[in-house]
């Protein structure tokens, strides 16, 4: 009891160390959009135009779309890339991918049978910032696992409005390749999604595409969630964001000062 109370304090200092270096490359947006619910309400009748992509599926294009309803950049904009971290290569992280009938996981050294921390990087971030890489180091000093990095710098990099569209593709991009090691025999209890800022909403959307397979992962933390366009239901559905039923354990860590910006 005594070495998992300590172990759960580890984490903590860990994943707020993550935090505070994202938060340094993190710019500030502009103050909130302030839209009517009528005219929200007027902009939903138009979201039957879709665009549709490769194994991830389509998403509203709506004509005369809002900032808050833009659909996804094309995956070859955001080139996600789901990087592989154990014991064995903590410094040379092997590329995970979907659709590929299991090659890449095969050949890596993902191992079934170990617990997966997976970490998704938030708005202006990266896979490769120090805050992530210290993460990853911490977490795998901790424990022996397989941590799995969500790299979507360019989705992430782009205006606001453009990377909050960007999170539900991500999102079912990683529900495709945690789906791929279930089927390989990792216990879906045995997975926690750590997931900052905007990643936390990509984490949500990834459970989108475990729930309809009636498969919920362990945990999910968000950590600072972002609020702006998330906030209201009528903004975004709770199927495109993280809610309370996307886990077996849902936890948020509020780790941001007061910016009036409620990140």
């Amino acid at each position: 009891m005594k070495l998992m109370l300590v172990k759960h304090w580890i984490l903590l200092m860990i994943l707020n160390l993550w935090v505070v270096e994202a938060k340094r490359t993190m710019k500030l947006l502009p103050g909130r959009s302030r839209v009517t619910l009528s005219r929200i309400k007027a902009n939903r009748q138009t979201l039957k135009p879709t665009i549709c992509f490769d194994l991830v599926g389509c998403f509203a294009d709506p004509m005369g779309k809002l900032a808050f309803q833009k659909p996804p950049e094309h995956p070859s904009v955001i080139q996600t890339r789901f990087l592989l971290y154990t014991r064995s290569n903590r410094d040379a992280p092997e590329s995970l991918l979907y659709g590929d009938d299991f090659k890449s996981i095969l050949k890596s050294r993902f191992n079934s049978t170990r617990h997966m921390k997976v970490v998704i990087h938030g708005y202006k971030g990266s896979g490769s910032d120090v805050g992530a890489v210290r993460l990853v180091q911490g977490l795998l000093d901790l424990e022996d696992l397989n941590v799995l990095v969500i790299d979507w710098t360019r989705g992430a990099a782009t205006t606001y409005s453009a990377a909050v569209a960007n999170t539900e593709l991500v999102g079912r991009q990683l529900g495709l390749v945690l789906l791929d090691t279930i089927n390989l025999g990792t216990l879906p209890e045995n997975i926690h999604v750590i997931g900052f800022s905007l990643g936390a909403h990509v984490a949500g959307c990834a459970s989108e595409i475990l729930k309809r397979r009636k498969i919920l992962v362990g945990r999910i933390s968000g950590l600072d969630p972002a609020s702006p366009f998330f906030r209201n239901h009528l903004f975004r559905e709770k199927s495109r964001k993280l809610d309370a039923t996307d886990a077996q354990l849902v936890d948020v860590i509020h780790t941001a000062l007061q910016t009036g910006l409620d990140f």
